[in-house]
This record gives structure tokens, C-alpha cells and sequence, in this order.
């Protein structure tokens, strides 16, 4: 029963199709394709998983049924493998989808969703049908045309005038109900697993070019010589994404800075546009690169989908009389601010030694930027 329950809630929150990655289109920037491209590879994992899942819950029948204890453990083994390999993935799902809405709210792109626009769809879809790639999808996921048809007559069923109420796209990518039941499906499939309960993040609407990401590594280093005071930081959250070379999103243009702060201290620090430079050739940048010999921060690296890396020494500022969690880090990139938050009660691993350092681990992304 407590499989069952854990797997009736577990379901995908948006359903996608396993693919190749998707490349820019004439209309859309390098932030849209490589944000969609995050969701689109974390849905594709949970759809997988979900897959597995389900079919090893088959074969522990089968092994009952066959009076095979050894396979009914191995089956129940697999499933409690596939069940924590999923949690992190639900839990990442919320800030994917934030940082696609950022992307699309950045290039401008806004729109409303009427009870019109529903009746017409139920209109084609009782004319022709579903749409072609919709059935095609729902078959490759294994939905036979008995289960095809149930849903055609769900989208008829529909009640235009009740949409009246629903957000426009893309600000209904991020959704408190989908957030809460993402959570639910990661703590129960946790709990089967046997894994600790997830630390969870709701989506929030940013302000455009803003992204929430998490962190892997954030080290502060005090010493009695204050010129000799050290940052690093480390993200490889797979929502970053990056403006487009020769827009305003453009470090080489418009510069950056990197802010670190927390009770005890607030530093900014400035990232000229004299020290960026392109990873790649322009209009195939994968990111951009920050160096600086004179400057307290001597290298930036932003990578889309990949990396943030940052490493500074010198008179930074910073104070670690006390410890100073939790400590926000904002990095600006051209347009393009990344927010990240260390040592919060969220999560996340401290090591603090007063006076002499303040290291975090595995930080999940914050609710918001600060202000």
C-alpha cells in the first residue's frame, strides 16, 4: 500500500519526449533554448525513472507470483533506486521552471491565455482530432488509443469560462499547486527510498535576467594581513543561462560585479567590461570569461548550462569575527544577475572557523534575489 500511494503521486508534472536538444530559431534567444533545454532534460530523467519504476513494480508481482523471493528483493531494490534518483530531480523541477520564465520574460515574450483561445482549441480538437504531435507523443510514452480517447474527451469536458483566472504564459510556468505537488512526490518517493526528506523550493516570479541557481561551493578566507583575504565560489546548476554576445546581456559591453554579502558585511566588487572576453566564437558562445590582474577578483567563468566559477584575493572586505551565515552571493553578468544563498537553514553543509574561514557545500537555490 505504501508503494502504491508513494507511485499514485509520483506522477510527472509536465510530461515531455526524449529528444535531441533544441537549437536557436530565428526568434529566440541563446537564455530561452538553453533554459528550455534544462527542463526539458530534467523531465526527460523523470520520465525514464518513472518508466523503470513502474516496470519493476510489475516484475515483484511476477516474482510473487513465481515464488521468487530473491527476485522480489532485487526487484524492490530497483525501485528504491529509481525512487532516489528521483527526488532530486522533482526537487530541481521548481527553479527549472523559473529560470525559464526569466528567459522568456528577458526576450520579451508575453502572453494571455482566454477562455476564446480554449474554445477554439476544443474546436480543432472535435474537428480533427488531437494534434498530431500530441497523439505522437502520448504514444511514444506507451498511452494506447483507448487512453487517447479518454483524454480527448477531458480537453471537450473543459469549461473555457473557467480559465478566465489562469496567468498567461510564461508567467504560469511558475505555479504554487505544481511546486506543492512536486514536493509531495519527492518526500513520499524519499521516504520509499529511504533517503532524507528533500529540502524543496517554491518558484517565485524574478524580475527579468534574474536566476535563483544553487551552489556547490562557496569559501571565504580571513587572514591577519587583510590583503591576503580570499572568495571562491562554485555553482553547476544546469538552469544557468546567458545573454546573447553583442546585446545588452553582453559582459564584453556592459561589465558586471559581484556582490557578497551577509549580516556582518555587504561588498560589491566591479567586474569592468575591459577584463570579458567570449568562450567560443560570437554568435557560438557557450559563456564568458572574466580576468583581471589588478582588481580583487581575478577570474569569472560563465558557462551556459554548466558553470559559474569565481576566485578573488585581497582587501575584500571581508569579516569573520562571527559566522556569518547565511551569506547571499549576486553575480552580475551584463543583464544577467545570478543569485545564490550559503549556509541557510535550507540546506547545505557549513564548515566555520572564527577569524580564519567560512566554507558551504550543496547549497539548494533561494527563494529569491535579495534586494
Amino acid at each position: 500500500m505504501h508503494l502504491c500511494v508513494a507511485l499514485e503521486i509520483a506522477q510527472p508534472a509536465t510530461p515531455s519526449l526524449p529528444g535531441q536538444p533544441f537549437t536557436p530559431a530565428q526568434k529566440e534567444t541563446q537564455q530561452q533554448i538553453d533554459a528550455l533545454n534544462a527542463l526539458l532534460a530534467n523531465e526527460e530523467q523523470q520520465m525514464g525513472l518513472e518508466v523503470a519504476l513502474l516496470v519493476s513494480l510489475q516484475r515483484v508481482q511476477g516474482a510473487f507470483d513465481a515464488g521468487s523471493a530473491e527476485w522480489i528483493d532485487k526487484q524492490n531494490q530497483a525501485i528504491i533506486d529509481y525512487a532516489s534518483q528521483l527526488v532530486p530531480l522533482l526537487v530541481a523541477e521548481p527553479a527549472l521552471r523559473t529560470a525559464l520564465q526569466a528567459a522568456y520574460l528577458a526576450a520579451g515574450v508575453q502572453g494571455e491565455l482566454t477562455p476564446t483561445d480554449v474554445a477554439k482549441f476544443q474546436d480543432r480538437v472535435r474537428k480533427d482530432g488531437l494534434p498530431a504531435d500530441l497523439a505522437a507523443a502520448l504514444t511514444e510514452l506507451g498511452v494506447d488509443s483507448t487512453a487517447q480517447s479518454s483524454i480527448l474527451q477531458d480537453i471537450l469536458a473543459v469549461d473555457p469560462a473557467a480559465l478566465v483566472s489562469l496567468r498567461g504564459f510564461p508567467e504560469a510556468l511558475t505555479d504554487a499547486a505544481v511546486d506543492g505537488a512536486n514536493a509531495q512526490s519527492a518526500s513520499a518517493l524519499a521516504d520509499l527510498a529511504g533517503v532524507p526528506p528533500p529540502t524543496t523550493t517554491t518558484s517565485t516570479t524574478l524580475l527579468p535576467g534574474h536566476q535563483v541557481i544553487s551552489g556547490l561551493e562557496l569559501t571565504l578566507s580571513a587572514d591577519v594581513d587583510p590583503s591576503k583575504q580570499t572568495v571562491g565560489l562554485l555553482s553547476k546548476d544546469p538552469t544557468i543561462a546567458i545573454g546573447a554576445s553583442g546585446s545588452g546581456d553582453d559582459p564584453t559591453i556592459a561589465g558586471g560585479s559581484l556582490r557578497v554579502r551577509s549580516s556582518a558585511f555587504d561588498n560589491t566588487y566591479s567586474l569592468p567590461s575591459s577584463g570579458w572576453s567570449l568562450i567560443g566564437k560570437p554568435g557560438k558562445s557557450s559563456g564568458y570569461h572574466f580576468k583581471s590582474k589588478s582588481g580583487p577578483i581575478g577570474s569569472v567563468v560563465v558557462q551556459a548550462s554548466k558553470i559559474i566559477k569565481a576566485r578573488g584575493k585581497g582587501s575584500l572586505g571581508t569579516s569573520l569575527a562571527s559566522d556569518p551565515r547565511p551569506v547571499d552571493v549576486v553575480l552580475q553578468v551584463g543583464g544577467q544577475t545570478y543569485c545564490a544563498q550559503f549556509g541557510a537553514a535550507s540546506g547545505g553543509a557549513v564548515e566555520f572557523k572564527p577569524g580564519k574561514l567560512f566554507a558551504a557545500n550543496n547549497a539548494p537555490p533561494p527563494a529569491s534575489c535579495p534586494p
